[in-house]
């Protein structure tokens, strides 16, 4: 894999114009769209793409938003850190970038909570994205070692879980794969379909002789030939104070990941069947690429735990394209000057979502429905706040 600069080097003035064309994109930038470099790095992970590049973003935000990523603290992210199968050394490479360990051996598939296994992985890939700022184009180093792991101990559905939540980010991390039992081909042979090419292209087998080449003997711990001492409680405590958490009461905890695992589940029928309302909605594109936005009729429901769910069409099983959790957001009828009769807006954290009813009755009928479960939301969300806290 060819290497780049780790800092990013200024825009240039075509880039820059790219970059205007891409804010105005957004009906309602992010404030991190309003400087340079983040835009900047999507931009160039997708070779100046512009439409790659603008749905990556949209993506990358409205991920952030739905699973309140800026809220993750290391104490969310310590239960799955203290399994001592992640950690982020105090090290980078000689091309600055930052190295993740991850012991296989200690990963158990069948025990792990998934939620804190999103959780610990959000937690890092985020900390890198912000800590190795102006960050390195090519990511990071994460090195896998494979000694004393077990075939069973593979598992294609974590690994799928692990890669759509990498591939929010701007950067491909460069695996180093050491001490490789010889059926490791097999896992491989699952994991690639779950893969992108360029994960694919940037995944290497190597010796302890071809690693010692790549790294050097202080970027590596002694079980890997080198001379690094990491200590994972130090690190979780340095990063307890950077945070300026209290470690013993670091109060309530994460629970977006352990929500959205639970909404898996849920289908249009098992949903709109005791839904509090339900029913077709014009749902206005975001502008795309083109300038151009469009209207498409979309089935939602507001359902009785107060989420919004909205959907392609009506068939029992269909998965929700989005889901709203009403503690975040507000609603609120549209003007005159609105393109469509009887539009309102659903104001989703940062994001605004443009909805079109039937009639201004229709209309009427949502709003106070949406209002009412908004207030009952966050009134439950703020207790479940405070009970965690208390505990």
């Amino acid at each position: 894999m060819t290497h780049v600069n780790i800092h990013l080097a200024p825009a240039t003035e075509a880039e820059k114009e790219q970059l205007a064309q891409l804010r105005s994109e957004f009906n309602e930038p992010h404030p991190a769209m309003e400087g340079e470099q983040l835009l900047l790095r999507f931009l160039r992970f997708h070779h100046h793409d512009l439409k790659a590049t603008e749905q990556h973003v949209k993506h990358f935000f409205d991920w952030r938003q739905d699973f309140r990523i800026d809220d993750l603290t290391i104490a969310d992210a310590k239960p799955f850190l203290k399994t001592n199968l992640l950690a982020m050394l105090d090290k980078t490479d000689s091309h600055g970038r930052p190295i993740v360990m991850v012991r296989w051996r200690n990963f158990h598939p069948e025990s792990t909570n998934v939620a804190d296994m999103l959780k610990a992985q959000a937690y890092l890939f985020d900390t890198l994205f912000k800590v190795s700022s102006p960050a390195p184009i090519d990511g990071f180093i994460a090195l896998c070692d494979y000694s004393d792991w077990a075939l069973k101990q593979s598992s294609p559905q974590l690994v799928k879980l692990t890669f759509d939540l990498a591939r929010r980010y701007p950067f491909t991390p460069v695996t180093y794969a050491v001490n490789v039992p010889w059926y490791f081909r097999v896992v491989w042979a699952f994991a690639k379909p779950f893969m992108s090419q360029a994960a694919i292209d940037s995944f290497s087998v190597l010796s302890m002789s071809e690693l010692a080449e790549r790294l050097t003997p202080d970027q590596r711990e002694p079980e890997l030939g080198g001379t690094l001492q990491f200590n994972l409680d130090e690190w979780i405590a340095g990063r307890f104070k950077a945070e300026g958490i209290d470690e013993a009461n670091p109060g309530a905890p994460h629970l977006a990941f352990d929500d959205a695992l639970a909404r898996l589940e849920v289908t249009y029928g098992s949903v709109a069947s005791h839904a509090r309302l339900e029913g077709s909605l014009q749902k206005q594109g975001g502008g795309g690429y083109f300038g151009t936005s469009s209207w498409k009729a979309r089935q939602f429901v507001l359902a009785r735990d107060n989420f919004v769910y909205y959907f392609a069409d009506r068939k029992s099983s269909s998965k929700p394209h989005r889901t709203f959790d009403l503690a975040t957001c507000t609603v609120e009828a549209a003007d005159e000057k609105a393109d469509k009769p009887h539009t309102f807006y659903l104001h989703a954290g940062d994001r605004r979502i443009t909805l079109a009813a039937a009639s201004d009755a229709e209309r009427a009928k949502w709003i106070e429905a949406l209002q009412s479960a908004i207030n009952e939301r966050k009134d439950s969300a703020k207790a479940e706040q405070e009970v965690a806290a208390s505990k």
